[in-house]
């Protein structure tokens, strides 16, 4: 129900959602329900976050800003919505470290990528600079530097040559080197 009202929230207008109980759906089959491997967690529910959103004054702030036609409260949460995107939940300030750690360091997904990490969180929840917020704590997220230190100068791009005019006037040689010795003296 909650997927359908944020869905038609953006035709605000005199309609009314009536709820029919599963059991009068006689011709309902397992493509018309959603499996239950698609649940996913929402940090935006954990109760502290939903404390903050009256108890902050960023969240005072949020709250009346939602007159704006960008925001809007469903159950009691507040919502962000772009011209052609999702409603996303709004994260204030005093959880945005919390979103970031549920989003990039969470124990079931190991640590994700910094692309991996904003696909999450821009499919999840919403607030203020939060791409540079972002990469600013994957930045600092030491895992991150351990594994993903770059060794030696960048790799160039492939240039071409000129055509020689002589014949052995230019040798190319392509090194290959820093390979495992394999089994067997492969």
């Amino acid at each position: 129900m909650l997927r359908w009202q944020i869905a038609i929230q953006e035709y605000r207008g005199n309609m009314t959602i009536i709820y029919k109980e599963g059991k009068s759906h006689t011709n309902a089959d397992g493509l018309s329900r959603w499996p239950l491997d698609n649940v996913k967690s929402n940090p935006a529910y954990d109760p502290e976050v939903q404390e903050s959103r009256t108890g902050s004054p960023a969240g005072r702030t949020l709250v009346r800003a939602y007159k704006d036609n960008k925001f809007f409260f469903i159950h009691g949460l507040l919502y962000h919505r772009e011209k052609h995107t999702s409603a996303l939940t709004v994260v204030y300030r005093d959880h945005i470290s919390l979103m970031l750690q549920e989003c990039h360091d969470c124990p079931y997904m190991g640590n994700m990528s910094e692309d991996r990490t904003k696909e999450r969180v821009s499919s999840t929840a919403w607030w203020t600079k939060w791409e540079q917020e972002l990469s600013e704590y994957i930045n600092t997220c030491e895992r991150c530097q351990k594994s993903n230190r770059k060794h030696g100068k960048k790799y160039g791009l492939l240039q071409r040559i000129e055509e020689p005019k002589h014949p052995w006037e230019t040798i190319n040689m392509d090194w290959v080197t820093g390979l495992f010795p394999g089994g067997k003296e492969n």
